[in-house]
């Protein structure tokens, strides 16, 4: 076999030109021009090496080398991590176009300079949006996004680095002083779907790597991108296609497919997010459930109508309709009296100082992506100027630091020359100031979505502006999920100091919908009441409430051709029986950011519990769990958490999983050979075992799809 040293695809042996690429598999020996056979590490005729010098081999013999020091640490010292774990992620492959003929013009030395340079643009990158670098390939690597921490927008990370890293390139094009840099061109492949993750290796040499299909076609949809472009699978185009503008190329043939995939290209990110996801673009509907959350925050928005200022926060998980609810309100209360200016948190930007208010800035001053610095600085000193006629000078130069615009003249003179404390300080009170004006000018409602993610400075910020609800037309609404330490907590706690026993009005505590609301959104989102019992019982059964979730799993049955709408009543039917549920996508990533979040000990013992059951004894745990004497400390703060509850004491300790999906994400991310609770049962139970009535207990499930995991669930106790 040999392996092109281009396209990296493995030919024959004795071809003398790729069958993939048709490159030629020779070197030119650049100290004397003699042809060097491909695989050869050094020239024959005069033993100078013809390959640029690997890149340095201590900056890259383990993770801990060139992964960042949190994620490092992760797979270093997670169990799950070293053991291997099942992960639904984006695998990202990138390399250099043409780099043979670049390295033979080049030289060894230059072309290590050049490598040097465009791994530590591409690194930068890929870690900015907290991926993984697992594998360096010569002229390229291979980068994983939902690997060792689970991330719910894994595709979407991926895309932006990959587009980050095009900038990257273009504009090394143009650094002066490294050889080559003018021809350089990359081509990346992405692809989403299940792998199975962890360490390959010994102590000497270990690599956390993955392995599965999906490794695969993201690489041959490297193989087959043009340089300079980006190729999506249809997989990954599904996740990305609300926030990514992409082209679709057709069905391509691809080596080990036996039936050509669906490519896409990446042409630019989407300045403004599309709303909605899938093929199911016609299910949808009205808000159920939540009238008198609705009724509480309409009744916030009257009274600042009213010139009363004050402070809502909206909490709950994650797909219960946070969002939803402030945009039905929105729309009821309308933005003729009233106006409303939204922000919202990043789960990649916790780095990315006062993000939400940047967001909240253009948008009141009608700045768009596409202004470049010197039309944004128009627009913002133009918004400023009607504010502040007679103080423009006083705010501006700190608003357009905060924006990160240049700023020109003789206001240069007031942030040159302030440090870092010194403009965090003037950003707060240039805020405070410019938006008490704004609320004074009309009522102003502030909605920060995703609170839970905000960075730091955003948070001070945030605070900063309490006292002004006080004194101004001012509304501050927090949009999180929760958690002990979060802003949502620190929310909660400003709430209930401000408004004492009215505490239940600007503290919304969003909670899944009751079993008739569920069974009204459901027919909602087929538009018939007509909806078949096994259906309606296997979607409910399944989502318990959760309207996100819900809809992704129709969204689900529509992408595997179990329903379809009819053309003429735009209902959705049922065209096959329904006898399982997959958990889609974005539902299990969702799912597993939240148990990753967990302390490694406590997550192995979420991890046996699934094994168990939806529902299981403590016995039967702590027999799983003999060597952790802290047992009842971890199930305590699973507790906390609220990924687990106490089912009942007697006649013995039980638990239950607070979501059926959790415990089957939960179950479907341990590989199968971990899985052994059966010699468990049979020890403590013996002659109980034909009492307990297990059907299906447990065998090992299917491997995950690539559109959702499909197994069966063992459930026991029977419930």
């Amino acid at each position: 076999m040999m392996l092109c040293p281009g396209c990296s695809f493995e030919n024959r042996e004795g071809v003398r030109f790729c069958e993939d690429c048709g490159a030629k598999l020779e070197l030119t020996c650049p100290a004397c021009g003699a042809a060097v056979p491909q695989g050869r590490r050094f020239c024959g005729n005069c033993g100078q090496s013809p390959l640029p010098p690997p890149t340095d081999a201590s900056r890259f013999a383990s993770p801990q080398s060139y992964t960042p020091k949190h994620l490092a640490e992760k797979i270093l010292t997670s169990r799950s991590a070293l053991e291997g774990e099942r992960k639904l992620v984006t695998v990202l492959f990138c390399d250099i176009a043409n780099s043979t003929t670049l390295a033979e013009r080049l030289g060894a030395d230059a072309m290590h300079a050049l490598l040097n340079r465009f791994f530590e643009l591409a690194l930068a990158e890929v870690h900015r949006y907290e991926g993984t670098i697992n594998q360096f390939l010569g002229d390229g690597f291979m980068a994983l996004f939902g690997a060792p921490l689970t991330l719910e927008d894994h595709a979407r990370r991926a895309v932006l680095a990959a587009l980050d890293i095009q900038r990257a390139v273009r504009s090394l094009r143009g650094e002066r002083g490294v050889a080559g840099a003018g021809d350089l061109a990359v081509r990346m492949g992405l692809n989403t779907g299940p792998v199975v993750v962890g360490k390959i290796g010994d102590n000497l040499r270990m690599d956390y790597t993955a392995v599965g299909d999906t490794t695969n076609l993201a690489a041959r949809l490297e193989h087959l991108a043009e340089p300079g472009s980006i190729y999506l699978s249809e997989q990954t185009y599904d996740l990305v296609r609300s926030v990514a503008e992409c082209r679709p190329l057709g069905a391509r043939s691809v080596k080990g497919k036996a039936e050509p995939v669906t490519v896409y290209e990446v042409v630019a990110a989407r300045v403004r997010p599309q709303l909605g996801r899938g093929d199911a673009r016609g299910i949808g509907t009205r808000l159920v459930g939540r009238a008198a959350d609705a009724a509480a925050l309409i009744t916030a928005v009257e009274r600042l109508g009213r010139g009363d200022g004050g402070i809502v926060a909206i909490i709950g998980e994650a797909g219960l309709g946070k969002s939803r609810l402030v945009t039905e309100v929105r729309r009821l209360a309308g933005d003729t009296k009233v106006r409303w200016l939204e922000g919202r948190g990043l789960s990649f930007g916790q780095t990315l100082s006062y993000w939400p208010f940047l967001e909240i800035l253009r948008s009141a001053g009608g700045i768009t992506e596409e202004d470049g610095p010197a039309e944004s600085w128009t627009k913002l000193d133009a918004l400023v100027t009607g504010l502040f006629p007679d103080a423009t000078d006083e705010i501006l130069p700190y608003l357009a630091s905060m924006l990160g615009l240049p700023v020109p003249g003789d206001l240069e003179a007031r942030v040159k020359h302030l440090d870092a404390q010194a403009i965090g300080r003037q950003i707060l009170l240039t805020s405070r100031r410019f938006f008490e004006r704004l609320a004074r000018q009309r009522p102003l409602v502030l909605v920060f979505e995703d609170l839970h993610w905000v960075d730091q400075s955003s948070m001070e910020l945030i605070e900063h502006l309490f006292p002004l609800v006080e004194r101004v037309p001012l509304l501050l609404c927090g949009v999180s999920r929760p958690g002990a330490g979060s802003p949502a907590a620190r929310l909660r706690e400003i709430a209930r100091q401000r408004y004492g026993t009215r505490y239940s009005e600007a503290v919304l505590l969003i909670t899944p919908l009751s079993a008739e609301n569920s069974s009204t959104l459901l027919e909602g989102l087929l538009g018939t009441p007509d909806v078949s019992p096994r259906l309606r019982e296997l979607v409910l059964t399944k989502t318990e409430g959760n309207p996100l979730f819900m809809e992704e799993v129709v969204r689900s049955l529509v992408a595997v051709g179990v329903l379809a709408q009819d053309e003429m009543s735009g209902t959705w039917r049922a065209l096959a029986a329904v006898e399982e549920v997959r958990i889609p996508d974005t539902i299990q990533g969702v799912i597993m950011a939240r148990v990753d979040r967990l302390d490694e000990d406590v997550k192995q013992v979420l991890k046996l519990a699934a094994v168990i059951g939806r529902s299981f004894f403590h016995r039967v745990l702590h027999a799983l769990a003999e060597t952790d004497r802290e047992l009842d400390k971890r199930l305590a703060d699973l507790q906390d958490v609220e990924l687990i509850r106490e089912r009942r004491r007697l006649p013995e300790l039980e638990y239950i999983f607070k979501h059926a999906l959790v415990q089957e994400a939960t179950y479907a991310s341990i590989l199968a050979e971990r899985r052994r609770v059966a010699e468990c049962v049979e020890e403590l139970f013996g002659n109980r075992l034909e009492k307990l009535t297990i059907t299906s207990f447990p065998r090992p499930p299917s491997m995950p799809t690539q559109s959702g995991v499909d197994f069966p669930v063992p459930s026991w106790p029977p419930r």
